[in-house]
């Protein structure tokens, strides 16, 4: 004989003598259905503006669940068919899918959820005609005010605590007191007043509405007669008082301290305290950030961002700076038409060059007067890098010493014209120069790796290499001052080949030896082709 399944719940109920070693799975199922009936929570996704909530014989299913959690991203109003429509339900509903959720059975009354809201509803389950019906809408609070909980005289206060046994305290009592008091010294309006009118007194005891001051609009807050127009209200943080305006100190706009700038702001943004406070006839700045251009005098079309931003001990007067990032452009003072970008980049004990662009934490971080340089890179123009810049001008740094390997698509283009050179002599004795170089592959193990620097960047130490810091990667290469002496031992011209400006780091131009190996490969051709002519 088949099984048979519940009306409501579709437990399956297994007939004498059937499912004989199966019986257990079956089983299973029903005790789960019915943990589901009792104690179930069930998350349901919406989406969309429909969803059918069923509950299916003999099988795990939603409609079996007590808890109801309606979510998901329904695009409107969602209608949950409860199906089958002849199966009675009790469910707990919350609905927070962000819509509202109709919840039907058939032709008879609905229920709608708003969101954010909760019911207990029972569906009748009566077929076609089956109606869903919310418990809560007329559950009654068993505390309920009524008439029969002494409560019956509401207009005196007085009964009412009588009838509730409620004790004023001494407290409460003189407060009474007090204001009993008020309203017999003083003659109070008889009227309303009209909208925006404030309260005074004639200094006798009679109180009438007033227009706020001569304020003039609906809800103006009026400040003293000496304020200044369009500036920024202040309140005394003590008395709480409105005081005249904000030029004589910083102020606050919802938390945030918007400076005041200088006695001269013409043209001139400032946010931020003492953000620009010492321009005098400056023109055009625009300063974001706390103590920001604080130093900048005269200068004019500045930015700066950045907590002490172009800042300098002994004032400022340069002109069309940009300095973003916190101590960026410091102690810059007279220089113009500087950029530095990034924290502390283009910090210096006295800037006086111009057109410099710093991008980079600590970039450039050595500048004073040299102008026209690039420096790109955290320390780049450093002692950190290849090349310190200080006075030195036109120069462009790339990163700092820590760079392993730099990479372009292309070669790079190289100006050559003709026209733009004088003074051109021929090389000689290519070949003595190259025969004299040593080729060598290494490993760098530099010194500036081991230097002990301090938080801004500042060398305490400079121990000497041990071992500790030398980088895998090899390269093929000369050594500076082996090529200087080839250099000197051939009597070729100085300083095309090795560059000694910084005693302290000797580079190579490698690109200046193409023409010397070009030459020398000449001499080659000449010699082998002497002696083939011999025979």
């Amino acid at each position: 004989m088949a099984s048979t399944y519940t009306t409501n719940t579709g437990i399956e109920l297994i007939a004498t003598g059937e499912q004989s070693g199966t019986w257990g799975d079956t089983t299973n199922t029903n005790l789960e259905i019915i943990d589901r009936l009792t104690n179930g929570v069930g998350s349901i996704s919406l989406s969309g503006t429909t969803h059918t909530l069923t509950t299916t014989d003999g099988a795990l299913s939603d409609g079996q669940f007590a808890v109801l959690v309606f979510g998901g991203s329904p695009s409107g109003t969602n209608t949950v068919t409860i199906s089958p429509n002849d199966q009675a339900k009790v469910y707990i509903v919350k609905n927070n899918s962000g819509e509202s959720v109709l919840l039907t059975q058939g032709s008879g009354g609905n229920v709608t959820v708003e969101d954010g809201n909760s019911a207990i509803v029972y569906a009748d389950g009566a077929g076609t005609g089956a109606e869903i019906v919310d418990v809560t809408s007329t559950f009654v609070p068993s505390s309920a005010l009524l008439a029969a909980n002494n409560l019956s005289d509401l207009a005196n206060a007085g009964t009412a605590r009588t009838n509730l046994g409620v004790a004023i305290g001494t407290d409460v009592l003189a407060y009474d007191s007090n204001l009993q008091s008020f309203v017999t010294t003083f003659t109070l309006p008889t009227t309303d007043g009209s909208n925006g009118q404030v309260l005074t007194t004639n200094g006798s005891g009679t109180l009438s509405f007033e227009d706020g001051g001569g304020g003039g609009g609906s809800g103006d807050v009026v400040g003293p007669a000496s304020a200044t127009d369009n500036g920024i209200a202040l309140f005394d943080g003590t008395t709480g008082k409105l005081l005249q305006n904000s030029s004589g100190q910083d102020g606050l706009i919802h938390g945030i301290t918007v400076g005041r700038g200088a006695s001269s702001l013409s043209n001139n943004t400032v946010f931020g305290g003492n953000a620009g406070s010492s321009i005098t006839s400056g023109d055009g700045n625009t300063f974001i950030g706390k103590s920001a251009g604080s130093s900048a005098t005269s200068g004019g079309n500045n930015v700066a961002v950045g907590s002490s931003a172009f800042v300098a001990s002994s004032g400022s007067t340069g002109d069309e700076n940009v300095a973003i990032g916190s101590q960026a452009l410091v102690f810059g003072t007279t220089g113009d038409r500087n950029v530095a970008i990034g924290r502390q980049s283009m910090i210096s004990s006295s800037l006086s060059g111009n057109a410099n662009v710093a991008v980079g934490n600590l970039a450039l971080q050595n500048l004073t007067s040299g102008s026209n340089n690039i420096g790109i890179g955290a320390s780049a123009g450093t002692s950190s890098s290849p090349f310190t810049i200080t006075s030195q001008s036109s120069r462009i740094v790339l990163g700092d010493s820590s760079i392993t390997n730099a990479y372009i698509q292309v070669a790079w283009t190289v100006t050559s014209d003709a026209r733009d050179k004088t003074d051109v002599v021929p090389i000689e004795n290519g070949l003595d120069l190259v025969t004299q170089l040593n080729p060598v592959t290494f490993k760098w193990d530099k010194r500036s790796s081991y230097w002990v620097k301090d938080e801004d960047g500042n060398i305490l130490e400079k121990p000497d290499p041990d071992g500790t810091h030398k980088e895998d990667q090899p390269f093929a290469g000369f050594l500076a001052q082996e090529v200087q002496e080839a250099v000197d031992a051939t009597g070729f011209t100085d300083d095309i080949i090795v560059d000694k400006e910084q005693d302290d780091l000797w580079k190579i131009k490698e690109t200046a030896l193409i023409p010397v190996l070009v030459k020398a490969v000449q001499e080659l051709k000449a010699r082998v082709e002497e002696l083939e002519s011999r025979g």
